[in-house]
């Protein structure tokens, strides 16, 4: 079994849309592997194609140390220092949702981080891409409020065959414990059936993430569709069907304040 879970369908989109001259915006909720994407993932394809790591920024804005980055100001400056020549720099930062405060939620024409990083693109040799949990900003306001400077890439958990090219083994077992415990990544960290139970929803599998529920739910709104688990529907919902993205976008907002 590999140590990485592979994400190639989301970063194959982050390579696409690289330098493009937006801000790249990765939605979905917490813990579906954005941050994992962005800062492993996509962070080692630019070192491993000739990026010195001078040139990556990172900021994981729910890590205690970088609590004073969550002011807008303090972001600016401190990611302007980092910019001393006329090479590319990749800003890469995680749950940007902290950098905004409730007040400014109710009202996306105030929020003062979007106009610092509206600022930081018109440097021409800047390139950013942020992580945001649908828990507490909406996909929605994030791109009405980037005035159209944003480029969504819609994240979800894993896919039965995501999952499976990561555990290997009887095909037959590893779709058992899929359609039973879903597909957010980190519950293939956990060692036994009580782990991955109480982390998903303390004590109780049947809830909205597990992969039984978004099973049942498939199958009631796609009867035409061959639904046999979780991953049928996320697949789905990555090929644009209205009613898969629909179930999963439900999901997101039924566990987003649960998982925060």
């Amino acid at each position: 079994m590999s140590n990485i879970i592979k994400r190639d369908y989301y970063l194959k989109q982050i390579i696409d849309k690289n330098e493009n001259g937006l801000i790249k915006v990765i939605t979905g909720i917490r813990r579906c592997g954005k941050s994992f994407l962005l800062f492993n993932l996509f962070y080692d394809y630019l070192v491993n194609n000739g990026i010195s790591k001078d040139n990556i920024i990172t900021i994981a804005l729910d890590d205690d140390l970088y609590i004073k980055y969550r002011n807008p100001d303090e972001l600016s400056k401190y990611i302007r220092e980092k910019i001393v020549n006329d090479d590319m720099y990749y800003i890469l930062i995680d749950e940007v949702q902290y950098a905004i405060s409730k007040e400014e939620l109710r009202n996306s024409e105030d929020i003062k981080l979007y106009n610092v990083l509206n600022g930081l693109m018109r440097l021409r040799n800047v390139d950013i891409y942020v992580t945001s949990s649908n828990s507490k900003m909406l996909t929605k306001d994030v791109l009405t409020a980037f005035r159209g400077r944003s480029d969504e890439i819609k994240m979800y958990p894993l896919t039965f065959k995501e999952y499976y090219n990561f555990v290997g083994g009887d095909k037959a077992e590893v779709y058992e414990e899929y359609a039973l415990y879903g597909g957010m990544p980190l519950v293939l960290n956990k060692k036994t059936n009580v782990e991955k139970v109480n982390y998903l929803n303390a004590g109780a599998v049947e809830n909205e993430a597990s992969g039984t529920a978004i099973t049942r739910k498939g199958k009631q709104a796609l009867p035409e569709e061959d639904i046999q688990h979780a991953g049928n529907v996320f697949d789905l919902a990555e090929k644009g069907n209205e009613k898969a993205k629909a179930i999963v976008s439900q999901m997101e907002e039924d566990l987003g304040q649960m998982l925060a």
